[in-house]
């Protein structure tokens, strides 16, 4: 079961993805503000995946593996949103 800690991190980060959006689509336009939400995911990607190998290397491996789930779900989302925009785009 995943604990309660993890949902609310989630909806935070929706939540606050959301109103990245929201507001930059306000000043550049809608799929401008959907590339720069790709790159910001791929950029928290590639942190959180240098992050969990620090923390491998170091042996707390449980938080290394959690961040490395996050990562997957980082690069995943940026990759979406990014093609989402290039589709819009066109």
């Amino acid at each position: 079961m995943i604990p309660i800690d993890h949902y609310i991190i989630a909806l935070s980060i929706i939540v606050t993805a959301a109103l990245y959006l929201w507001i930059l689509s306000a000043y550049r336009g809608f799929t401008h503000a959907l590339d720069l939400l790709g790159t910001a995911l791929v950029i928290a990607f590639i942190v959180l995946l240098i992050s969990s190998a620090v923390l491998f290397g170091y042996g707390v491996i449980g938080l290394s593996n959690q961040l490395s789930v996050y990562a997957f779900f980082a690069i995943l989302l940026g990759v979406i949103v990014k093609a989402a925009a290039q589709i819009k785009s066109k």
